[in-house]
């Protein structure tokens, strides 16, 4: 796991041109954002029961506020927390764009580990992203169900480790990098920029910390279903991605064994 400040760094990185941002655009590189694209619709398809004019979203670990056009136009308030104020900064203009008349709309720094609000405050909450990057992950998912009303709604996702492509990076990885630097040494080649590692979750495993922070689970999603697995989806990403927009066709249990990443909807109990 990386440290806070890298995190931080990296996501800053990421808000300098409004890069994040550019990953859930539909005419922006299709191969490098479906995974993004396809989580933000899964989380709009779990979220919609929970829309209610006037409820109180909050998106925690905002990002640049790709979930606020959604939520302020279905007419809830939008409250959004991140670490990065970089981040931040394009949120609040990406909010202040789709806010009406008497919607409320407050953006702010912050961390998961002390969300500064009171308890049972919001109807919604949703964390995009970013249990993954986080030590304590038990003590994040305390937060974000103290912070949320009795039979309010949360919503996580999280990179799964329980899929095949998972399984194919962990053998061939090694090979793969191995090889890599062998033709980088012969070419002359400098090393390239490492990759940022997070940590990654069974779906099994985060309804079980959700549970234990007096949450019922109500619904789940499975997204970005890698059928070429590393290194096929490596060496042709083209093809990788026509292969997958086919099996995302099929919600079924055939393919979520192939998908990347999971969301999980729960309901706070007590």
């Amino acid at each position: 796991m990386r440290t806070k400040a890298e995190v931080l760094r990296h996501f800053d990185d990421f808000a300098v041109d409004d890069r994040w941002s550019k990953l859930y655009a539909a005419d922006g590189d299709a191969v490098e954002n479906h995974s993004f694209i396809a989580r933000r619709q899964c989380v709009e398809k779990l979220l919609a029961p929970a829309l209610r004019p006037g409820a109180s979203v909050l998106d925690m670990g905002c990002g640049t506020g790709v979930m606020a056009p959604f939520v302020l136009n279905a007419g809830l308030d939008y409250f959004g927390i991140d670490l990065s104020e970089e981040m931040v900064e394009h949120a609040r203009k990406t909010a202040d764009l789709c806010a009406k008349q008497g919607q409320t709309v407050e953006l702010s720094t912050g961390d998961v580990d002390a969300i500064q609000y009171p308890d049972a405050h919001f109807d919604c909450v949703i964390a995009l992203g970013l249990l993954e990057y986080l030590d304590d992950v038990e003590a994040a998912v305390g937060e974000l169900s103290r912070v949320t009303k009795i039979g309010g709604t949360i919503i996580v996702s999280v990179p799964s480790s329980f899929c095949a492509d998972a399984v194919t990076s962990r053998l061939f990885s090694p090979i793969v990098t191995n090889a890599a630097r062998a033709v980088r040494s012969l070419r002359g080649g400098s090393k390239p920029a490492g990759h940022f590692f997070h940590r990654k979750f069974r779906p099994a495993t985060l309804d079980r910390i959700l549970v234990g922070h007096h949450c019922e689970k109500s619904g789940q999603a499975y997204y970005n279903v890698e059928v070429l697995c590393y290194p096929f989806r490596r060496a042709m990403p083209r093809l990788s991605l026509r292969v997958k927009q086919w099996a995302e066709q099929y919600d079924n249990g055939l393919v979520r064994p192939f998908a990347t990443a999971y969301v999980g909807r729960y309901v706070r109990r007590s």
